[in-house]
């Protein structure tokens, strides 16, 4: 089995979501405070943890984080369904492809958490967590 890089994984990720979900904006970076005009995807890791397997070969664990954040249009403002299907969309795009093209050990949609900032009521959010186990080369 190849060996992937972290930088690789987040590659892959993030164009499959590009070309499977091509209405929502994907991004690579953190927005801070400033909430998107139109519906943006954020990919990122969040933590990444290692298992030495033997002299050469490792196992590693990355969680991802896959943000959505939805400003849904007038008169669906309170509305959750639209960022509630994208976030089981995702979930399904991903469960379709738990190999992530066949060098992933496993991967797995872990929790799915949905919210709305305060004082705002045309957002909606979900941030999905992504598990990924793979095999990488000790250092």
């Amino acid at each position: 089995m190849e060996k992937y890089t972290l930088h690789n994984i987040s590659n892959y990720i993030l164009e499959l979501l590009k070309q499977e979900m091509p209405e929502i904006k994907w991004e690579e970076k953190v927005l801070g405070a400033v909430f998107p005009k139109e519906t943006t995807g954020l990919v990122y890791c969040d933590s990444l943890e290692f298992q030495n397997t033997g002299k050469t070969i490792s196992k590693a664990k990355a969680v991802y984080g896959i943000d959505i954040i939805c400003p849904n249009p007038k008169g669906e403002e309170l509305k959750t369904r639209p960022v509630e299907n994208m976030a089981l969309h995702i979930r399904e795009i991903l469960a379709k492809d738990y190999s992530l093209g066949g060098w992933a050990l496993n991967s797995s949609v872990d929790r799915i958490i949905f919210g709305t900032p305060a004082g705002m009521n045309t957002i909606g959010r979900a941030l999905i967590l992504y598990t990924i186990e793979f095999e990488t080369e000790e250092i």
